[in-house]
């Protein structure tokens, strides 16, 4: 019997302390391979059982590539070099994502936002006056929702990037592009 915990008692653990049962694994986000979001969620609930425990799963894990079969047969002719250009830099706010993922996700907000991107800007913790620089400077609300992204992307944390864009979508009232943009993050894109 093992008595590290497996990746699937680590969420139960996380849903009985949080009292949610909405965790969900997003691809590159939340997965076996990648536990931070419960991390992160146990140092906010200040559980350091629950961080120990984390953390034992972390050091026990083996790393495991998933591979999808069907999709293997038209990429094995692909050579390394074409992926190595469409990915993006390490460190990047959303993560390790594709430069086409990145695109397709700033293009839905920019598409969509509308007039709800001054809220998206403050939620995304921009200061007021650099809120109504955009607002002089872009004429389009889709411009002013580009800039936003732009100023958020220069400085945000590359582990908890994506994260926080969508909490700052769902404080902004935004919930359906927050849906769009983890529906986004499983595309094989």
């Amino acid at each position: 019997m093992n008595l590290l915990p497996s990746y699937t008692h680590l969420k139960q653990q996380v849903v009985y302390n949080v009292g949610s049962s909405d965790i969900q694994e997003i691809r590159d986000v939340l997965s076996e391979n990648n536990v931070t979001p419960l991390k992160e969620i146990a140092r906010r609930i200040k559980n350091n059982e629950l961080l120990k425990k984390i953390s034992d799963y972390e050091q026990s894990h083996d790393h495991r590539e998933h591979l999808n079969f069907y999709a293997a047969e038209n990429t094995q002719s692909l050579s390394y070099s074409k992926e190595s250009e469409t990915a993006l830099p390490p460190g990047h706010p959303y993560g390790n994502i594709t430069l086409r993922k990145k695109n397709r996700i700033n293009e839905t907000i920019v598409e969509q936002i509308g007039t709800s991107w001054r809220d998206l800007a403050r939620n995304l913790k921009l200061q007021e006056h650099r809120i109504d620089e955009i607002d002089k400077q872009q004429n389009p609300l889709k411009d002013k929702a580009y800039e936003v992204l732009h100023v958020y992307e220069d400085r945000a944390d590359p582990q908890r990037g994506f994260l926080i864009l969508c909490h700052a979508l769902e404080k902004s009232r935004r919930k359906d592009l927050c849906r769009k943009l983890q529906e986004i993050m499983v595309m094989n894109i």
